[in-house]
């Protein structure tokens, strides 16, 4: 019984081993994330669209990555939770995370701290990148409203020599024979 208990120990200290290893690679994957948004704000006020173009590539990349590991850190925490029958059958990682030791929790709540911050920053800066693009695709709207306004021949516009043009009247004409 006591080789069975080593036994599930190791394998929550391997999860939890795989845990930490998660978190550092969704931190990592996050400031990457990150470091491309701020990239971006420079090419919106660039106005480089080829080079939006590339970026926007990356970025899905990116978020794809991220998808991946919230997915393997959502099953790991699923295992660990196994390991503690008080908490839910899909807990929370900052659930889980209260109920690890104390030199782990602390160091794993850093890792999932520091994940919600960049998160949160990444969030304001895309509000901001946001607002460039709208404030950009404005500016070409009105630029495309004004060029089509000066090409547009008004509708009173005769070319030099030609003979003004009457225009039709519709006639109904009603045959009233009987």
């Amino acid at each position: 019984m006591a080789s069975l208990d080593t036994q599930k120990q190791e394998s929550q200290a391997d999860i939890l081993l795989r845990l930490e290893g998660i978190l550092v690679e969704e931190f990592r994957t996050c400031r990457a994330l990150q470091k491309l948004v701020k990239k971006e704000r420079g090419i919106l006020t660039a106005g480089d669209v080829d080079a939006l173009s590339q970026l926007i590539e990356d970025k899905e990349v990116l978020l794809d990555e991220l998808s991946q590991i919230e997915e393997q850190r959502r099953m790991v925490i699923e295992r660990l939770s196994e390991f503690y029958p008080d908490l839910p059958e899909s807990p929370s990682t900052s659930a889980l995370l209260a109920k690890l030791g104390p030199a782990t929790s602390r160091r794993m709540n850093r890792l999932y701290t520091g994940i919600g911050t960049v998160i949160e920053q990444i969030r304001e800066l895309n509000n901001g990148n946001q607002a460039l693009a709208l404030n950009g695709l404005n500016r070409v709207d009105a630029v495309q409203a004004y060029l089509l306004d000066i090409f547009q021949t008004p509708q009173s516009y005769q070319p030099p020599g030609a003979s003004p043009q009457m225009e039709q009247v519709l006639v109904w004409d009603v045959d009233q024979r009987t």
